[in-house]
């Protein structure tokens, strides 16, 4: 029960209830709309009063994102809470007045002590909206669970009790397609269950015949049949019709919906009956064939298009009493530009539906404390733009130091040293200001690239102020990995500070040569570092990678070891190709790791750290241990690995003699 009452007051929920509101009335609007245009249309074609139709239903779609999208629910404001009194109660006291969350209502110009008529109904429908939202979810639950029960009802249409037609059938659909000139491969075959001429599908589309049909029509009447299936799949009926549903359920509770899905079925099976008598070439002998199949069938399931679907006397009668029209540039006028006014009609319910929103208490306000609270908070106007003038002066700092990192032409690397000048802690507010919220003191590191006289920032390091250690400062800089670096002393865990531009079209050599430099005069030290091809010991991969997941719907490679991690959110990854996969399995285990792989995957491959559940210094050693780590490799890709002496190309770190 706790649980629903904390469901039921989650700021979420109220926002939800609220769009629900506004919908309502809406799409109601657009819905009117509609229905004058239909009215205005009602001797023109099927096809434009189709198109009203379906785009009236989309704009109604898109009515409750709109409306989601422009009403705010805000937080209480924060300061004293007011009692009944006007007398501010402490925080630290026990009991609070419950504040509730409701539309923004303006007041009476003039008048700040009584609030319109709006804000009392907000408060009082405010309590209903989470039960609102509770009852509506259950609806969309109960009917999405039915749609999913129709959609695989159909599916199974394809394959139970189906048998292939007579050549009779198959000629009369070449015939029939040939006149259409229709190219898309569309399946005929005859149904035991279905007992009407059903189309089905949309990448594969079917159409299914019953055994009546094949025996109880001439082949005339056949081929009418025929072209108004392939007129449903032609004009892609079958997914408007699936998309047509979901907009019903999420909307269920709104009249206007099923009445305007209504229209479009009706509207729908009328666009397709004038395609198939274009094809017969009498509306006489059309109606014929479809009373025909009236007589042998019965409704098809829901979201199939079958011959017989809508109002079949409605259709009949229509193709008795009226000629078979077609979209004259009159009527593609009229339904345009009643469209653009229905358009017009939804933004302005939008504009009038996105009023801000702020706390209202459950009770009338009190003129007294209304006044005290709004001498409380009697501040200058001018007095609160000055965060947008901070943002300006920030921004041109960050132009500034911007300009100090800029390359000279042929230099390789730079080293911005600390202290820092203002403009960097400007440019790292201006630039990454979700991380600035977070760490408002800055990173101790940035690495930038230069390319082409443009500057990018793609890497930024915490720590404790100190700087981050030449290992990483290398990867960042070069791509170069932990594995692929050669030293004896542990040189590459010596700690480097400052800002770092590379040069994106700059050698190797050179960003290596400008960065022992840079290291060794600001460090005192006096090390090397050169790429050489070194003798060791490395991990060979061979075979084909074919992949085999763990978790079949997360189709990515887990590198753990003694064990998974029960969250496996935890760790890192990435994505690339086969190199940089066997790079990271390579850094996961400290080794290095080259490939003899046969064929090379033509996809992109996704890999994930997973540390397990390691705690003790032992526990981690096997989280990393090469012959576990490698092991799940092979599981999951199908490669080998084998510890082989290759001569392989290293970046060497020793101290200069």
């Amino acid at each position: 029960m706790q649980a629903l009452f904390t469901w039921l007051n989650q700021p979420l929920i109220d926002r939800v209830g609220w769009t629900l509101l506004h919908s309502t009335w809406l799409v109601a609007l657009v819905a009117v709309v509609v229905a004058g245009e239909l009215l205005v249309l009602r001797r023109k074609s099927a096809a434009a009063r189709y198109f009203v139709s379906v785009t009236g239903l989309a704009i109604i779609a898109i009515v409750p994102v709109g409306v989601f999208l422009c009403v705010h629910v805000d937080s209480p404001p924060a300061g004293p809470v007011v009692d009944g009194a006007g007398l501010a109660i402490d925080s630290g006291a026990t009991e609070i007045p419950r504040v509730d969350l409701t539309p923004n209502v303006a007041y009476e110009s003039g008048d700040t002590t009584t609030p319109l008529n709006t804000t009392a109904m907000a408060a009082r429908l405010r309590p209903l909206l989470p039960w609102s939202v509770t009852v509506w979810a259950g609806g969309v639950l109960m009917l999405s669970a039915r749609l999913l029960i129709m959609w695989l009802l159909i599916q199974r249409l394809r394959f139970a009790g189906t048998t292939p037609v007579t050549a009779t059938a198959h000629a009369a659909l070449q015939r029939v397609c040939d006149r259409m000139r229709f190219r898309r491969p569309v399946e005929l075959l005859q149904s035991a269950i279905v007992q009407a001429p059903t189309a089905i599908g949309c990448l594969r589309p079917l159409i299914l015949l019953p055994a009546s049909s094949l025996t109880g029509l001439d082949v005339r009447e056949l081929e009418a049949i025929l072209a108004h299936e392939l007129a449903h799949i032609r004009r892609h009926d079958y997914l408007v019709n699936v998309l047509q549903s979901v907009v019903e359920i999420l909307l269920f509770f709104h009249p206007a919906v099923w009445w305007l899905s209504r229209r479009i079925r009706i509207e729908r099976e009328n666009c397709c009956d004038d395609v198939a008598v274009g094809v017969v070439g009498n509306q006489l002998d059309y109606a014929r064939a479809l009373a025909r199949v009236a007589e042998l069938s019965c409704r098809p399931a829901g979201l199939a298009a079958a011959a017989n679907g809508g109002d079949l006397f409605a259709r009949i009668r229509r193709l008795l009493s009226e000629p078979s029209d077609h979209v004259s540039p009159g009527s593609r006028w009229t339904s345009g530009s009643i469209t653009l006014v229905m358009v017009g009609a939804l933004v302005l319910g939008l504009s009038i539906s996105s009023q801000k929103s702020s706390a209202v208490a459950d009770e009338k306000p009190d003129p007294k404390a209304t006044k005290q609270a709004a001498e409380r908070d009697d501040i200058p106007a001018d007095d609160k733009p000055a965060a947008k003038i901070d943002k300006v002066a920030d921004a041109d700092a960050a132009a500034e130091y911007e300009k100090l990192c800029a390359l000279p032409e042929y230099t390789a690397l730079k080293r911005i040293a600390p202290p820092f000048p203002a403009s960097r802690l400007a440019y790292y507010r201006t630039k990454h200001p979700g991380q600035a919220n977070a760490i408002p003191k800055g990173p101790d590191n940035m690495f930038f690239r230069w390319k082409e006289g443009e500057l990018s920032n793609w890497g930024m390091s915490f720590s404790d102020g100190n700087g981050i250690d030449l290992g990483t400062a290398i990867r960042m800089l070069m791509n170069v990995y932990p594995q692929e670096i050669v030293d004896d002393h542990d040189l590459r865990k010596l700690r480097i500070t400052g800002d770092f531009v590379v040069n994106v079209d700059g050698s190797r050599p050179r960003i290596i040569a400008r960065l022992e430099k840079l290291f060794n005069d600001q460090s005192k030290q006096k090390i090397s570092m050169k790429f050489r091809e070194v003798e060791r010991e490395v991990y060979v991969a061979r075979g084909t990678y074919e992949l085999k997941p763990l978790n079949p719907d997360n189709p990515q490679v887990e590198i753990y070891g003694e064990k998974l991690n029960s969250n496996p959110r935890i760790g890192g990854g990435g994505s690339g190709d086969l190199k940089n996969f066997l790079d990271w399995v390579g850094m996961w285990i400290a080794e290095p790791v080259v490939s003899e792989t046969e064929t090379l995957p033509k996809v992109q491959l996704r890999w994930h750290y997973n540390r397990g559940d390691a705690k003790t210094a032992e526990e981690r050693r096997r989280a990393k241990d090469p012959e576990l780590v490698l092991k799940h490799v092979t599981e999951q890709t199908g490669l080998t690995f084998k510890k082989e002496k290759r001569k392989v190309r290293a970046l060497v770190l020793e101290r200069a003699k």
